[in-house]
């Protein structure tokens, strides 16, 4: 069982989907895929062979998909394999009234592929044996603390850079110089995936909470859980609560699903304080965000004037760091 499991998670990404797919199309689609053109098992046996071909395809769907994100399946997965299978089904189906091939091409051929597709994205979807398949453990994810210029930190300024609009973001030439400094508040923690850099974590450690400026996952690594992770190791480490800035969830669907994960990681958002990030730079403008952090008993005012002060230097606006509740 352990050979098995090594040469599935050795495959290349949806490399059984791509396999079931072909397999589809040889036998759909290629005039007399088999030696007999005349086989007659029982009556409507073709329809019993669509459901099996597009059951395949649908399970395949599915399970590339959480291998290459190892994940165990979830609903909107399940019902997303089942369409896509479905929807060749019918491309299958039209095809083969286009090529003149000599088959059905019927409806009731295409209700069997759907039927068959939804059958085996279920199948796929409670299959008790996902915890025996995911055994094999993901690749280690360790955050190693960068003391000074290296050459790992050039391999994690891309990810920085393209994850932080401007205004958001520190200039890099600034972030080395915090990083060059010993026996501050500032730390640069690198994320290694395996054996490569894939994200990074800027972090201010104050007496009374751990401020989290910045946090990045290279997006080939996204979806593998590498950053709920690291993210969680690193609160656990820390002695005081972790405070960090999100975009406000009135930003759109990527802000929430973004708040969403910090809520996943056990971070409690405050959307009724009002909170201003100052400008990095001159010429930058302020940044309306919302704090969350670890524990609801932090004092925000307080939180939010040692940001202003430490972390952007900038001169407090009380505007910008009272609550819409006082």
């Amino acid at each position: 069982m352990d050979k098995i499991r090594k040469y599935i998670f050795k495959a290349p990404p949806y490399f059984f989907t791509l396999a079931v797919t072909l397999a589809v199309c040889y036998f759909t689609l290629v005039p007399n895929p088999l030696p007999s053109d005349h086989i007659h098992l029982f009556p409507h046996s073709d329809k019993v062979v669509h459901f099996i071909m597009f059951a395949t395809l649908a399970g395949a769907i599915l399970f590339d998909r959480c291998r290459a994100h190892h994940m165990v399946p979830r609903p909107l997965a399940a019902i997303g394999a089942m369409i896509i299978s479905s929807l060749f089904g019918g491309i299958v189906e039209i095809l083969q009234h286009l090529m003149e091939l000599g088959r059905s091409a019927d409806w009731l051929d295409f209700i069997a592929d759907t039927i068959g597709a939804a059958f085996g994205a279920w199948l796929v979807y409670v299959w008790p044996g996902w915890q025996s398949v995911w055994r094999h453990e993901p690749e280690e994810v360790v955050l190693d603390c960068a003391t000074g210029y290296s050459s790992r930190i050039d391999c994690v300024k891309k990810i920085y850079l393209s994850s932080f609009p401007e205004e958001e973001r520190r200039p890099w030439h600034e972030l080395m110089r915090l990083t060059d400094s010993v026996g501050g508040p500032f730390g640069f923690y690198i994320v290694n995936y395996g054996k490569r850099p894939a994200g990074l974590i800027t972090a201010w450690a104050f007496p009374e909470f751990t401020y989290i400026e910045h946090f990045a996952i290279d997006s080939s690594c996204r979806g593998k859980g590498v950053g709920a992770r690291i993210l969680k190791e690193f609160v656990k480490k820390q002695s005081n609560p972790v405070v960090l800035e999100v975009e406000p969830e009135s930003d759109g669907p990527l802000a929430r699903r973004r708040i969403g994960f910090y809520k996943r990681c056990g971070f409690i958002a405050f959307p009724d304080f009002s909170y201003v990030q100052p400008p990095y730079a001159p010429g930058l403008p302020s940044v309306s965000l919302m704090l969350m952090a670890t524990s609801a008993d932090l004092n925000l005012n307080k939180v939010a004037s040692t940001l202003h002060a430490r972390v952007y230097g900038a001169v407090n606006n009380e505007s910008e760091i009272t609550s819409t509740n006082d």
